[in-house]
């Protein structure tokens, strides 16, 4: 007795192995292993090992509308920096600067009438040595004999009138009007002064009009740092928000030969295109595996649900994971290989077809959108590649179930061809596409329609004799 439950307990899980439940849930393992693994192969970003400075040896399109940041944040800095700073007037400076103007005609007049109370002084110029030791009036070396002379008479007090009432009330007022900062001051004087020009009746006396505008004229106004970092901080947030740099979707990152440069490069770095590290993006290959579990699981539930006959057949479940996995390595491939093109190309509805000739139309539809799901994360989400694989899927689907005839699967890839292009055209119109671009990207999803239906009509005596199931094909 004891050696007949040994027995038993061996053969048990020999049994389980060859159960039909084992052999499905293999299957699908194997299926879930390998197209989650070609997803995320394909879904994660190429990574290129480059520096700044480096030159590039790739061609490089943008998976998506992305902001070059940095070059943005420098075009913002380069307006901000163009913005006028903000001035303000600096307190008292214009009234100080008529009172300082004033002082200095009151200590030359009593300068002169020192000179001319003085008969001891043989000339103007003693006068002045004796009593302006410290030279703070040095400008009247600068006139000539005979101004001097007249400017040390009775007669000069008209002209040393009309001087002080130019100075004072013409042009001390035209500067004040201004807004005099440190660095201008000069040219401001030398532009006011050319109101006594050649030829005026003070001319001979302008020497004294420059120096006492040299000597009391100062900055009025002064840059508020504060405000004008402000005002720029301001400007910079304004073009930031306003004028992005935006490098769109396929448009060239960088191209080969080019020097990279930092703004690329972080371009680059946000995109997680630089290969720093050199190790796989293994958070990616996470959710990508975890989406595809559950994609495979709502399918198998549908199926389970809705299609128990499918469900519970392990060829039909063999033929569906075969199918899929057939359509993968195609995708994949493509990928690879023609990686531009691939959105349109992909012969994603090969499996539609087949599993409508083998199993149905809703189990070919329930594994259609199962692969549609998993493709569009394999090419970045493109909603071409949606649109056309959910659309010309279930159409495929309808078109093939029960098909007699090869010339019908045939006449079907054609339609189907049609179709795929038409989608293709219409989202081109939404999105401004040029006609070539039209004209091409709807070419390539025509080319679509018919290599799947080909592909199909291929593997169906292969699937057949390996499932032993017949069609009337």
């Amino acid at each position: 007795m004891g050696g007949k439950k040994k027995k038993k307990t061996e053969l048990k899980p020999l049994k389980t192995i060859r159960t039909i439940s084992f052999h499905r849930n293999i299957a699908l393992f194997i299926t879930w292993l390998v197209l989650s693994a070609l997803v995320a192969y394909e879904a994660a970003p190429k990574k290129y090992k480059l520096s700044i400075g480096d030159i590039s040896q790739y061609d490089i399109t943008a998976p998506r509308d992305i902001e070059n940041k940095l070059k943005t944040r420098l075009k913002a800095e380069e307006e901000a920096a163009e913005q006028e700073p903000v001035i303000i007037e600096i307190e008292n400076a214009n009234i100080n600067m008529l009172n300082d103007a004033h002082d200095y005609f009151e200590s030359l007049e009593k300068l002169i009438a020192g000179v001319r109370r003085n008969p001891d002084y043989r000339s103007p110029e003693e006068g002045i040595k004796a009593i302006d030791p410290d030279g703070d009036f040095s400008v009247l070396s600068r006139l000539d004999k005979p101004t001097l002379e007249m400017l040390f008479s009775e007669q000069g007090d008209e002209k040393f009138g009309e001087l002080k009432e130019m100075v004072i009330k013409k042009i001390i007022p035209g500067l004040t009007e201004k807004k005099l900062m440190e660095g201008s001051i000069d040219n401001e004087i030398n532009s006011s002064l050319n109101a006594i020009g050649e030829g005026h009746e003070l001319e001979s006396l302008k020497p004294i009009a420059e120096d006492v505008l040299q000597k009391v004229i100062r900055a009025n106004s002064r840059v508020d740092i504060e405000a004008t970092n402000k005002k720029r901080r301001e400007t910079i947030e304004k073009y930031i928000k306003e004028k992005p740099v935006i490098i769109y979707k396929d448009e060239r990152i960088i191209s080969k030969d080019d020097v990279v440069t930092e703004d690329i490069y972080e371009v680059l770095k946000e995109l997680n295109y630089i290969d720093s590290a050199g190790k796989p993006d293994y958070l990616l290959y996470m959710a990508v595996f975890i989406i595809e579990l559950l994609l495979i699981l709502a399918s198998v539930l549908y199926l389970r649900k809705f299609h128990p006959k499918v469900y519970y057949d392990r060829n039909s479940m063999l033929l569906i994971c075969v199918s899929i996995l057939i359509t993968t390595l195609f995708a994949w491939a493509i990928r690879e290989f023609i990686p531009d093109q691939s959105y349109f190309i992909i012969p994603i509805f090969i499996t539609p077809v087949l599993i409508a000739i083998f199993l149905g139309i809703e189990p070919s539809i329930t594994v259609n959108i199962l692969l549609t799901f998993s493709f569009s994360l394999m090419v970045g989400g493109s909603l071409e590649f949606m649109l056309m694989s959910a659309i010309g899927g279930t159409f495929a689907a309808f078109s093939t179930a029960n098909a007699t005839q090869r010339r019908k699967i045939s006449l079907a890839g054609l339609l189907l061809g049609c179709l795929n292009a038409a989608i293709i055209a219409l989202i081109g119109i939404i999105e401004k596409k040029s006609l070539e671009s039209l004209l091409t990207n709807g070419g390539l999803a025509f080319v679509n329609g018919m290599l799947s239906i080909i592909l199909a009509i291929g593997l169906l005596p292969f699937l057949e004799s390996t499932f032993n199931v017949i069609t009337p094909l």
